[in-house]
């Protein structure tokens, strides 16, 4: 038995999730602040521990998952190169974990007042996470120009779409968030914008992972059992 999952299928699935959720969202928020009734906090994008926070969590750990594969079949090919596909694997595994904890929102407070800082960097957590995204930059500046054409932009589109909303549009967030407070449309509107980037950006690097599987590794085969249950190979 066979089980297959094509690349456009399955960015597609994942595309009518994240559709659902923004329209959850915004129903919610339309039915809180023009109605004036509860919102729904399971759908909240902004919210945590719940059903966002999970699909984010599961999807980048799916990335975590897919990086993990090509690594361990680039490593058997004995190819270096897949010492960045590890260190992308462990990146990802951290982003979930972060995600999913909101490690990042729990060294705000101590920064901003060690640091004083304030307006677009009153979140503060963005400073040490933006100086992370540069260096990673740099080390795989080498690397993404080795891929394909194809997978070098898809990799760009995914980080651009990812980092803006995780660090661009939070900073204006942030800004919003000190002067105005977020408990009015505009910081709910500037929050699911930051949050459609980020999902936008992981369904797309979902995408290239398993097209450049489909591609690069037409011969993977993965199996799970033990190894006597493999069927014998014939030699020639």
């Amino acid at each position: 038995m066979n089980i297959t999952f094509e690349p456009k299928k399955v960015a597609t699935f994942l595309s009518a999730i994240v559709i659902f959720l923004i329209i959850a969202n915004s129903v919610g928020m339309v039915s809180k602040y023009y109605f004036g009734s509860h919102r729904i906090a399971l759908f909240n994008l902004d919210g945590e521990g719940n059903i966002p926070t999970l699909f984010s969590s599961g999807a980048e750990l799916l990335c975590a998952g897919l990086l993990a594969i090509i690594a361990t079949a680039r490593k058997r090919q004995n190819k270096r190169e897949y010492l960045y596909w590890a260190g992308l694997s462990i990146i990802f595994l951290f982003i979930a974990v972060d995600d999913g904890a909101a490690l990042h929102e729990k060294i705000i407070r101590p920064l901003r007042n060690a640091l004083n800082t304030s307006g677009a960097l009153y979140y503060a957590w963005v400073i040490p996470y933006g100086m992370l995204v540069i260096a990673v930059g740099l080390i795989y500046f080498r690397f993404l120009f080795s891929l394909s054409v194809r997978m070098r932009y898809l990799f760009i589109l995914a980080a651009t779409l990812f980092v803006g909303g995780a660090l661009g549009v939070e900073m204006i967030g942030s800004d919003w968030f000190e002067r105005f407070g977020h408990e009015n449309v505009g910081y709910e509107l500037i929050t699911m914008f930051e949050q459609s980037l980020q999902m936008a950006g992981i369904l797309v690097f979902i995408y290239a992972l398993m097209s450049y599987i489909e591609t690069e590794l037409n011969d993977l085969f993965i199996h799970i059992g033990s190894l006597a249950s493999l069927p014998a190979q014939k030699t020639p």
